[in-house]
């Protein structure tokens, strides 16, 4: 098996008030050998992405809006189909800023299914999978103990004192 392929990822302040995150990883997979005393000999050439959007909304109101999508594409001797998701999630600060409410929706288009298939010698397997990938979430964040913790004093040993002397 040979893997050849190049990644990308950048955080990208959109607007004083949008960042998006995106990461793309392009590669080439290729298998070439023998599987049960067949020659099988295979490649595919995949585009994995991500992408991340957050949104801050003002009065403590915040959203984000993410999904990925992964191209047909080879893992040893089994080819993948296209898939992919597209989530969102909105979030509202309370409680002084000590808590968050959120709800999120996962596969919000239902998109995220497996799905593949095997043809070599005598062999062709074609494989589907169905499950419930769509969710939605709601969660409650509370913050407790300090939120204005002073930062870590300074100290120097005797060591450092007299090797400040020492220089001086």
């Amino acid at each position: 098996m040979r893997q050849l392929g190049i990644a990308v990822m950048a955080n990208v302040p959109v607007r004083k008030w949008w960042n998006s995150n995106v990461y793309v990883n392009g590669y080439r997979n290729s298998y070439e050998g023998l599987y049960n005393n067949d020659p099988v000999k295979l490649s595919f050439t995949s585009l994995v992405a991500n992408m991340t959007n957050t949104f801050t909304l003002g009065k403590g109101w915040n959203a984000e809006l993410s999904g990925w999508y992964r191209s047909k594409g080879l893992d040893g001797i089994l080819v993948i189909n296209n898939m992919g998701a597209v989530n969102a999630g909105i979030s509202k600060q309370v409680l002084k800023k000590k808590g968050t409410v959120k709800m999120s929706v996962r596969d919000i288009f239902y998109s995220q299914n497996f799905s593949g298939y095997a043809k070599y010698s005598d062999v062709d397997v074609d494989i589907r999978s169905r499950r419930d990938t769509r969710q939605v979430n709601f969660t409650f964040t509370y913050r407790f103990g300090k939120t204005n913790i002073k930062p870590e004093r300074r100290r120097s040993s005797s060591a450092s004192d007299e090797a400040s002397r020492v220089k001086s």
